[in-house]
């Protein structure tokens, strides 16, 4: 199995590099290529990312990138330029944060039972420090009332605040074992997907339009239109540590992104 695994860096390496060494404890005969995207990159980082790639015992490539690329368009970037140099792509392409750890030494094992043909976009169990799963991100499509509560929502940075206290205490008395058994869901989380090469030979890509949190939504609407299943199978099973890298911007800044980004996904994809 040809896999292709994609992070991104941002500022701080130190994800980065835990990342790299729970990937070892994993690999046995994988034919697997990692690729760092380094965002902002600057002589510390670039040097420290040059040291984790000269140490590993994978088969690592670096991409130093002067601006801030962000998440998705980051690693659209790499895809499409890797796939003009090889004119194909592997078997699997693992797209995940940098801030993502390796815990179970089987998952790639665990990975090969499920074909690229029936399984073609997987999301595993991401779990966060309460061992709560962040999949699966939507089971269904949003509805019109949901539609309406984001608009709302992104009227004002203040009014984001507010309702982010009260969605908090509702997850709080969610049913945290909701979803033990693997399913065909409506969308992935985006800290941690898996393509398979049918999902792109059959039209699919990832929407660089916009800078964060709009990938789950996007590609959840590509992936519909052109007849790809997302599955969730929580038998694979990672560790997030939530929030290290997007946690270094501001926090006005990043609500100014969000909106920019749910604008663009209902004019792009519900309007439409």
């Amino acid at each position: 199995m040809s896999i292709w695994l994609i992070t991104v860096n941002y500022k701080n390496i130190k994800p980065t590099k835990k990342l790299m060494s729970s990937l070892e404890g994993c690999i046995e005969n994988e034919d697997l290529k990692v690729f760092i995207a380094d965002n902002s990159t600057d002589r510390l980082s670039s040097d420290e990312l040059i040291k984790i790639k000269n140490d590993s015992k994978l088969n690592v490539f670096l991409y130093f990138f002067k601006n801030n690329m962000y998440y998705w368009p980051a690693v659209e970037h790499i895809i499409s330029t890797e796939f003009a140099k090889n004119k194909k792509y592997p078997d699997r392409i693992i797209i995940c944060n940098n801030d993502i750890i390796f815990t179970d030494t089987l998952f790639f094992k665990k990975l090969k039972k499920y074909t690229n043909k029936h399984y073609p976009i997987i999301g595993p169990a991401i779990l966060n420090k309460n061992q709560t799963s962040l999949n699966p991100f939507l089971v269904y499509p949003l509805n019109s009332f949901k539609l309406k509560f984001w608009d709302f929502y992104y009227k004002s940075y203040l009014l984001s605040r507010v309702l982010n206290f009260l969605i908090i205490v509702k997850n709080f008395f969610k049913n945290k074992n909701k979803y033990e058994k693997a399913s065909k869901v409506y969308a992935a989380h985006g800290s941690f997907i898996i393509f398979s090469d049918t999902f792109f030979n059959k039209g699919g890509f990832l929407d660089n339009n916009f800078k964060l949190f709009c990938e789950e939504l996007s590609n959840a609407e590509i992936a519909k239109k052109i007849g790809c299943n997302i599955f969730y199978l929580p038998e694979l099973k990672v560790f997030h540590d939530q929030h290290i890298s997007t946690g270094i911007i501001d926090k006005k800044k990043l609500f100014l992104i969000a909106k920019n980004s749910h604008d663009y996904f209902i004019n792009h994809y519900i309007k439409k």
